[in-house]
């Protein structure tokens, strides 16, 4: 999961759709539906990760029991059109077959994400 990430972290898109099942699902739980597919998830991660700049994403404890992997995460994005900083701890569900991510779900609180962006807005952030 740490490479995977990395390779996020970096923007390197292709890198870490290397580490993706062909048929992998990502459930981004508070933006639905399910992304089905490496290509869609590369597609969907280039997507939402050039709306931002800077992104910092800290894996803060991990777990892994067989197949399954947890983690908690501090994500840090900084939006590129209004500057917002928004600090997201995320929990990460995930399945791994092969050496390759079949299950990736990120939970976390969507009412962060409003939140920044309102204070923002009302220029009190």
């Amino acid at each position: 999961m740490t490479e995977f990430f990395e390779a996020l972290g970096r923007y390197d898109f292709a890198a870490a759709a290397e580490l993706v099942d062909e048929n992998a699902v990502y459930t981004n739980v508070p933006m639905p539906p399910a992304i089905v597919g490496r290509d869609a998830i590369k597609q969907t991660c280039e997507g939402l990760f050039t709306l931002a700049h800077g992104l910092k994403m800290i894996i803060r404890d991990q777990i892994q029991d067989g197949e399954i992997v947890m983690n908690r995460r501090s994500d840090t994005w900084t939006w590129n059109r209004t500057g917002i900083v928004i600090n997201l701890e995320i929990m990460g569900y995930f399945v791994v077959k092969n050496g390759l991510i079949t299950v990736w779900t990120d939970y976390y609180d969507e009412e962060t994400t409003q939140t920044a962006k309102h204070l923002k807005l009302e220029g009190l952030a």
